[in-house]
């Protein structure tokens, strides 16, 4: 899942219509992990608190992230009036 972070808090795009927004909803605790694929066994995880959801229903936050992905925009995705961002405060790491 594409995310940015500003040295405080990370921010990941998603819709109201999926799985992921009515857990989130349930339960605002979150997980990330992510991992070197140039070395398997280096990782990084993150457990927060979805502290905000933002509706993104222009399109502009993900048309930031995905140009940070390298995926040109030529338009706002499909979705766009579903869209949100999920702002996460991390709680605490674990990495090797």
């Amino acid at each position: 899942m594409w995310f940015t972070w500003d040295g405080t808090l990370l921010r990941f795009t998603g819709t109201t219509t999926r799985y992921k927004y009515t857990n989130i909803m349930r339960n605002p605790k979150v997980t990330v992990s992510v991992n070197d694929p140039e070395s398997p066994y280096r990782y990084l995880e993150v457990r927060g608190t979805v502290v905000n959801i933002v509706p993104d229903d222009s399109g502009i936050f993900f048309a930031e992230i995905a140009a940070r992905y390298g995926l040109p925009m030529d338009g706002p995705p499909s979705d766009v009036l579903d869209r949100v961002v999920y702002v996460v405060r991390p709680d605490r790491t674990t990495s090797q």
